[in-house]
């Protein structure tokens, strides 16, 4: 789940209970500031909206935490006190989630509890090997570190590029292409009538059906191209050195392919088309903001024009 679908599903469930909306109020840490102290009691987990944070064992560092990163997660599961220090290292905006929401939460969404028990599992494993004498292995410490970095940029559904990490990854193509005089090209893409699949068929059908537009559309990209999940059903592609008619003809396959496959489900069997909307970056634009709004007006276009189409300019 992406911060935004987080919040969302959070301030359901406090509406759902009938308590107070200032139960699910954003907490703000200045850098510098100590977010948790080991040996207290732990009775919110946080999740990073903006800012860093460093997790501490006896003034060692175990981690570094960035957005869409999750802190205290270890006290609140089992109920014991905390295990590390956690201090901010940039101004931190911080998700607060009680036992409870966290509960509901993993009902609901149980990718969210996946992703928290996976990182539970990697900084143990983390910690142990930093921590413990008998391990000297520095390639598996580096593999450990490696697999929470990835996790901090991957959506835990589909394994592709998250906001965060998509934003990042458009800023250093851009810096390319002005640098070599390149062609740089984002699509927008979005489920049709997603809503009705999940009403239908349910939220893990839904899931179903986005893991398999990434797996179709991954089958179209080059090893080059950019992947990412921005909420939802809303996805984005970045495709270097490609100019608006290369790009169009890549989202066409892509578009084609999906609407080709049906998707099967328990004892149901059904298609999922999408809504691609192409525009290309140009060399006067300092980011990829400018040119993901034109994709996404054409995005909204090809829904007008009947939806299950690419609009491109």
């Amino acid at each position: 789940m992406v911060i935004e679908e987080l919040s969302t599903a959070l301030a359901r469930i406090i509406q759902e209970t009938g308590r107070n909306p200032d139960a699910m109020a954003t907490i703000t840490k200045r850098a510098g500031d100590t977010v948790i102290l080991a040996g207290e009691e732990g009775q919110h987990m946080y999740v990073i909206q903006s800012g860093t944070a460093e997790i501490l064992n006896d003034d060692m560092v175990l981690d570094t935490v960035g957005p869409g990163g999750v802190i205290g997660e270890m006290a609140l599961v089992d109920g014991s006190l905390r295990s590390a220090t956690v201090r901010a290292t940039e101004n931190l905006v911080l998700m607060p989630i009680s036992t409870t929401d966290f509960e509901a939460l993993t009902r609901h969404h149980p990718e969210f509890g996946l992703y928290v028990m996976k990182i539970m599992s990697l900084r143990l494993r983390l910690m142990n090997a930093r921590l413990g004498d008998a391990v000297e292995d520095i390639a598996y410490r580096e593999k450990i570190e490696g697999e929470l970095r990835a996790m901090a940029t991957r959506d835990p559904l589909t394994g592709i590029s998250n906001r965060q990490h998509f934003a990042e990854m458009a800023s250093r193509e851009i810096d390319s292409a002005l640098r070599h005089n390149r062609h740089l090209s984002v699509a927008m893409i979005d489920v049709d009538h997603f809503k009705a699949v999940n009403d239908t068929y349910g939220h893990p059908c839904g899931d179903a059906a986005l893991r398999t537009l990434v797996e179709a559309a991954a089958s179209e990209l080059r090893s080059a191209d950019i992947f990412g999940r921005l909420g939802g059903e809303e996805f984005a592609l970045l495709l270097p050195e490609t100019d608006a008619p290369a790009a169009t003809a890549i989202a066409e396959r892509i578009r084609a392919r999906l609407a080709r496959e049906p998707l099967s489900w328990n004892t149901q069997t059904f298609s999922i088309t999408v809504s691609i909307g192409v525009s290309s970056w140009r060399q006067d634009e300092t980011n990829i903001d400018a040119a993901l709004t034109r994709a996404d007006n054409n995005l909204y276009a090809a829904k007008a024009q009947g939806r299950n189409r690419v609009v491109s300019e």
